[in-house]
C-alpha cells in the first residue's frame, strides 16, 4: 500500500451493473463509498427513516439517510421475505431525483397554451369546475406509484361521485374480473421465498432483472444454493438463460398459444400445430412439459410459475391455458408452489384490489355497468370525443400505455386533462390543463401491495416541499366538491376506509401490517373472503380435453408470421411474393415480428438523477445475427424501424440468443418508443446518412 494505491476492477473497466451499489454496504473496511453521499454529513448529523421503494414492483424495504429534512442516501432495510437485504442501483441512487430543479413543486394550469404556476386555490377551482361540467364524461387512470389510498379515492371520485365506469390501473385492457379472480385465488399464490426453495421455477414472459430486479437475484440464489431447476420461456433472450436447465423462445405476443402447447404436451398430446402457432420449437415444448411433470421425481413437486402480467393483455385466451397448466401441476394444492405475477407497475396488484378496475370495485366486487372500460377503451372513447375530463394519477399514457397514436388523439380531443406528476413528461407537458405536483416516495404515507399479496406501509422520511400537497388530500377535496359525504381527515382515515371496504383485508390495521408487511391471504378467514371465481381451477391431473372452465379447447391466436425472403422460410409461412417490397424507395427484404420490453432504467427518476442519468436508455433494435445479415445491417448501425403508419430510429444490437424472425424495441423511453408502432410486423431499413 502507498500514496498511489487506488481501488479498481480486475480488468480495468468500469463496474456497471444493476446491483453494483451493494458493494458500498458489503465492503468490510469502508473503503468503497458512495460518491453522491461522500462528505455530505457526519454520523451524528443524520437520522435514518424506514420506508418502501416504489420505483419497481419488487418494493424493496429501504432506509433513507436524512439530514436537515433532505434525503442524502438510501440503504437497504433488510426484509428477508421481500428483498433478502439487497437493493438495485435504481433504488439506491434515484433518490437524487427528489431534490432536482426539474421536479414539479407547484400547481400549474394551462393559460394561453402554456402551463403556468398558480396558487393551490386557483388550480383546485379549475379542477372542480372542469369536473362539475363534465357530468358522467369522466375517466381516470392510476399509475403504479399510486398508493392504495390514492387509488381508492380516485375510483371513488370517478365511479361514485361522477358515475363513470371508465377507471383503470393496467396497461392496455387486461383481464376481465372473472379471470383475475381465478388467477388471484389465495390457494394459487406463491411467495418470493418460494423462488429460492421450489423444485422447479418457470420464468414465463418476463425479464426479472428489468421488471423486478431483486427477484432475479433470488432465482439465482435458489439455483446456486438449493439446486432449483430453472426453465426460462420468453420471446427475448434472458439474463437468466445461463442459469437455466432449459431456455426456449416463442414469438412475441404468442404466450397463449405457447401455454396451450405446453399444457397439451403435459398430457402427451400432439403439440406441433400449437408450437408452430406460438413460433416455438415443438421438441423444446415437449422437453419443458416433461421437466415439469417429473420435477419432483416420484413425489409431488413444488413448482412456481413467475410470469409477467403484461401477458394478461391477451385476455381470456391467456388466462385459460395458464389456469389449465396450474391445475395440471397441482399448484393450488401445496404450500411452496403457485403463481407469482410481476405487475407492469409498482402497485399494480394493490390498485386492483382496492377497485381501480373498470368492472370491479374495492375487494374486486362486481361493479360492471354502462360506460365501464379499461385503459384501451378509455383511449378510444377519448379519441372519439366522449370524455370531457381525464384524470391521470402518477401516469403518462404516452409512455406507459400501448397504442401511442390513439392516446395522442385521445389527449388532444379531451377538454380537460388533470394530472398529478413529479416531472414534465410528454403527455403532461403537451396536454395537461391542470397539474398538481406529486409527492415523491420519500414523502408519501400510505400502503401498497407487493406482487405476492403482502401489504406494506409507506412512511414519510422527509417533509414535502412547500408547494406540494398529499395526493389523497387533493382527491378527497375533489370528491367533497362533487357531493361526497365521506369524511377523510388524515391518510389513516383513508386507510381505515379502504381496509373496511375490502372484505379480504378485514381485521387488518396499520399496526398489524407493521414494519415488514403482512400477506393477507395467509390468514384463513381473510382468504375465505376472496370472491368466488366463475372460472374454476381444474383439478390436478384432469383431462387435457376437459371443459370444466369453459371453452378450454378454444384455439389460441397464432403469432404473426414473418415474410419469406428470397425463397427461404424465416420461422413461418412463406411470403407468396417470394421477396420484399419497396418502402420509401428502398428495397425491403421482409417484415419481422415486433416484440417490446421496458428497461429497468426507463424512468423519469433515472433521467433526473445525476448518478444514473447516463443509464437512461436510448432506442435500440435487438435482433438475431442471421436476420441482420439478411437485412444487410451490422452491430451499431442506425436503422429505421416501422410500418406504413409510423417509424422510429434505433441502433442495431446483435443478440445471439434472439430468435430469428423477431426484433425487439424498448418502451417507456419517451420520444422514439416502440408504442408508436402498431405491429405485429415491422420493416427495417438503414437510416439515411446525414
Amino acid at each position: 500500500r502507498g500514496a498511489a494505491t487506488f481501488v479498481g476492477t480486475f480488468d480495468g473497466h468500469p463496474y456497471v451493473a444493476p446491483f453494483s451499489g451493494n458493494i458500498i454496504e458489503l465492503c468490510p473496511v469502508g473503503a468503497l463509498t458512495s460518491r453522491p453521499y461522500r462528505f455530505r454529513a457526519r454520523p451524528w448529523d443524520i437520522e435514518n427513516a424506514g420506508t418502501v421503494c416504489t420505483l419497481c414492483p419488487a418494493q424493496c424495504n429501504v432506509a433513507f439517510t436524512v439530514r436537515d429534512d433532505r434525503a442524502l442516501r438510501v440503504l437497504a432495510r433488510e426484509n428477508e421475505a421481500v428483498d433478502d437485504g439487497w437493493l438495485c442501483d435504481k433504488g439506491r441512487f434515484a433518490y437524487q431525483s427528489i431534490h432536482v430543479e426539474e421536479r414539479v413543486t407547484a400547481p400549474m394550469i394551462r393559460d394561453g397554451g402554456v402551463l403556468r404556476e398558480v396558487t393551490w386555490d386557483r388550480a383546485l377551482d379549475e379542477a372542480k369546475g372542469a369536473l362539475s361540467k363534465a357530468g358522467g364524461h369522466v375517466a381516470g387512470l392510476a399509475g403504479g406509484e399510486s398508493t392504495n389510498e390514492e387509488g381508492f379515492l380516485l375510483q371513488r371520485l370517478v365511479r361514485d361521485v361522477h358515475g363513470s365506469g371508465l377507471v383503470d390501473s393496467r396497461t392496455g385492457d387486461g383481464l376481465a374480473r372473472a379471470q383475475l379472480l381465478a388467477l388471484g385465488d389465495p390457494a394459487l399464490q406463491a411467495t418470493v421465498q418460494d423462488l429460492e426453495f421450489a423444485h422447479t421455477v418457470l420464468v414465463l414472459g418476463t425479464e426479472p432483472v428489468d421488471d423486478a430486479p431483486i427477484l432475479d437475484l433470488r432465482i439465482r440464489k435458489g439455483v446456486r444454493r438449493n439446486r432449483v431447476q430453472l426453465a426460462v420461456a420468453t420471446p427475448r433472450p434472458s439474463s437468466l438463460d445461463p442459469n437455466a436447465v432449459l431456455s426456449l423462445r416463442y414469438a412475441p405476443g404468442a404466450e397463449a398459444a405457447f401455454l396451450a402447447a405446453v399444457s397439451g404436451a403435459f398430457y402427451g398430446g400432439a403439440v406441433e400445430d400449437l408450437a408452430a402457432a406460438a413460433g416455438a420449437d415443438a421438441a423444446q415444448v415437449t422437453e419443458l412439459a416433461t421437466m415439469l411433470r417429473t420435477s419432483g421425481g416420484n413425489a409431488p413437486a413444488d413448482i412456481v410459475i413467475l410470469y409477467g402480467e403484461q401477458m394478461l393483455s391477451a385476455g381470456e385466451a391467456l388466462a385459460q391455458p395458464l389456469l389449465k397448466l396450474s391445475g395440471a401441476l397441482g399448484l393450488g394444492s401445496r404450500a411452496g408452489a403457485g403463481l407469482l405475477g410481476i405487475p407492469t407497475s409498482t402497485n399494480g396488484r394493490g390498485l386492483r384490489e382496492v377497485g381501480v378496475l373498470p368492472d370491479a370495485g374495492p375487494g374486486l366486487t362486481s361493479r360492471a355497468g354502462a360506460g365501464a372500460g379499461g385503459a384501451d377503451e378509455i383511449a378510444r372513447a377519448a379519441a372519439d370525443g366522449e370524455i370531457s375530463v381525464l384524470y391521470l394519477l402518477h401516469t403518462d399514457p404516452l409512455r406507459d400505455q400501448p397504442q401511442r397514436a390513439v392516446w395522442d388523439r385521445a389527449l388532444e380531443k379531451t377538454t380537460h386533462v388533470i394530472a398529478h406528476a413529479g416531472f414534465m413528461t410528454e403527455a403532461i407537458r403537451e396536454h395537461a390543463t391542470v397539474v398538481f405536483p406529486a409527492e415523491s416516495y420519500a414523502e408519501k404515507e400510505g400502503t401498497i401491495v407487493h406482487p405476492e399479496g403482502r401489504l406494506q406501509r409507506l412512511r414519510p422520511a422527509i417533509g414535502r416541499p412547500a408547494g406540494v400537497r398529499a395526493e389523497w388530500q387533493v382527491l378527497h377535496e375533489l370528491c367533497v366538491a362533487g357531493g361526497s359525504d365521506e369524511v377523510v381527515h388524515t391518510v389513516h382515515s383513508a386507510t381505515q376506509q379502504l381496509l373496511a371496504a375490502v372484505p379480504f383485508y378485514a381485521g387488518l390495521t396499520i399496526d398489524t401490517i407493521g414494519p415488514k408487511g403482512t400477506r393477507w391471504w395467509e390468514d384463513a378467514t381473510r382468504a375465505s373472503a376472496w370472491p368466488t371465481a366463475t372460472a374454476q381451477l381444474p383439478a390436478a391431473g384432469g383431462s387435457a380435453k376437459s371443459d370444466d372452465m369453459g371453452h378450454l379447447s378454444r384455439k389460441p391466436p397464432s403469432a404473426a408470421t414473418p415474410n419469406q425472403v428470397g425463397g427461404r422460410e424465416n420461422g413461418g409461412v412463406s411470403d407468396p411474393q417470394g421477396g420484399g417490397r419497396e418502402i420509401g424507395g428502398v428495397s425491403d427484404p421482409g417484415a419481422l415480428r415486433l416484440g417490446t420490453f421496458r428497461s429497468i432504467w426507463a424512468a423519469p427518476e433515472v433521467e433526473a438523477s445525476p448518478a444514473l442519468r447516463f443509464l437512461h436508455p436510448r432506442q435500440k433494435l435487438e435482433l438475431a445475427p442471421a436476420d441482420a445479415e439478411r437485412l444487410g445491417v451490422g452491430h451499431g448501425e442506425h436503422v429505421v424501424v416501422g410500418s406504413d403508419a409510423a417509424s422510429v430510429e434505433a441502433v442495431v444490437v446483435l443478440r445471439h440468443g434472439a430468435p430469428e424472425g423477431s426484433v425487439f424495441l424498448q418502451t417507456g423511453i419517451g420520444d422514439g418508443a416502440a408504442n408508436v408502432l402498431e405491429g405485429p410486423l415491422v420493416e427495417i431499413r438503414k437510416a439515411a446518412i446525414v
